[in-house]
């Protein structure tokens, strides 16, 4: 029995070794074949010509986040509406601009005190 038993369990085991087992009565005999696979190069290819295709919407929209223009543009028969205005490099530089106008004469009175202090400690060390 126990000679009987030890062959089964050969047989079951063998079974798994092979590549390509399954039931008697299985509809889809076998392990499927692992994926082929990918090609690197091709998807590369694929990813510059995209970004070639993409590129004169890509810079329309950069000038217009620039100097805050607004509009769309198709790219693959798909339309983007964008819109910068009030929110562009230039709007955010004009606003910049004017905070460091508006801060200059406290900088300028800030540096000065503190210049103007350093100064007399120093002549009165001497």
């Amino acid at each position: 029995m126990y000679n009987k038993l030890l062959e089964i369990a050969k047989g079951i085991t063998d079974s798994y070794r092979e590549r390509y087992w399954a039931a008697a009565d299985a509809v889809n005999k076998g392990t499927p074949p692992p994926p082929a696979a990918p090609n690197y190069a091709e998807a590369n290819r694929e990813g510059i010509m995209a970004d070639i295709r993409t590129l004169p919407a890509r810079k329309a929209i950069e000038a217009a986040a620039k100097m805050g223009g607004f509009g769309s543009i198709t790219v693959g028969g798909e339309t983007i509406e964008y819109d910068f205005r009030g929110i562009s490099d230039l709007d955010q530089q004009v606003t910049n601009l004017e905070a460091y106008r508006q801060s200059a004469d406290t900088m300028a009175q800030t540096a000065w005190t503190s210049r103007r202090s350093t100064v007399l400690t120093l002549l009165t060390k001497r």
